[in-house]
């Protein structure tokens, strides 16, 4: 029993290894900075999916862990910009919380479909994504016409952005039911973990620690912030969850 348990602890520390390996060449090499019809140009990266994925895998602690060491040898192999600790912690927390979370639904045996919350999740972002824009001066509304940045937006690109928030809204529960490995971790519930981490660390910590290295308000920066979340959080869903698919064997029961 006592070696099983050993060969169980050394595949684990192996397997989180080789994800915090990945977060690091993810987010040091491979990001990628993507335009949207005069917004302000996003930065994409997958380098939150290993440390969320360890997370879910072996719990908070180990996911915490591979965050943690991620963030210290990424500053070491690739610095980008002076060292900040507080990101530090940010890294952290992406182990940690869909740790936190995966323990709650496995120890309660939760099986409860959580679509329709990512929906009301995603939708709430939208609205708060437009009314920051607005609130800013971003985003306004003259003669009937609409402006960004005091030009004024096509009808096309309206359309077209309305197009993809509808989509973010209602993908959730277009994808209800989708099975990631464990009956456990459906994709609804891998949304729901990933929303949550978005919210708490990339929209709350990571832009108050921007305001405080650019010496800018917390709410200047919230809004292209918070279209960077909408736009990473399916794309982390979709990864994490194909991902699961394929590491079951490590997952406890």
């Amino acid at each position: 029993m006592d070696r099983a348990r050993k060969n169980i602890t050394t595949r684990k520390l192996v397997m989180a290894s080789f994800l915090t390996a990945l977060s690091v060449v993810f987010t040091r090499f491979l990001y990628f900075m993507v335009p949207l019809g005069g917004l302000p140009a996003i930065r994409l990266s997958f380098g939150e999916s290993p440390l969320m994925l360890s997370g879910i895998l072996f719990g908070p602690l180990v996911g915490g862990l591979s965050g943690l060491a991620a963030d210290l040898i990424g500053v070491v192999v690739n610095p980008q910009g002076a060292y900040f600790p507080g990101f530090t912690l940010s890294s952290v927390l992406w182990g940690v919380i869909p740790g936190l979370i995966s323990n709650f639904f496995k120890k309660n045996k939760i099986e409860k479909d959580y679509s329709i919350v990512n929906s009301v999740i995603i939708f709430l972002l939208v609205l708060g994504m437009i009314g920051a824009f607005f609130e800013e001066k971003l985003l306004s509304i003259n003669e009937g016409k609409l402006y960004l940045y005091e030009k004024p937006v096509s009808l096309l690109i309206s359309i077209l952005f309305i197009i993809i928030f509808g989509a973010l809204v209602f993908l959730p529960i277009f994808l209800r039911g989708k099975e990631s490995g464990n009956k456990f971790f459906s994709f609804d519930k891998v949304v729901f973990m990933v929303s949550i981490s978005y919210i708490v660390i990339s929209l709350g910590l990571n832009t108050y620690w921007l305001s405080i290295m650019f010496k800018k308000g917390f709410l200047v920066l919230f809004p292209g912030r918070l279209l960077s979340s909408l736009a990473a959080i399916p794309i982390h869903s979709m990864l994490i969850s194909t991902l699961l698919r394929y590491t079951k064997y490590a997952m406890n029961d």
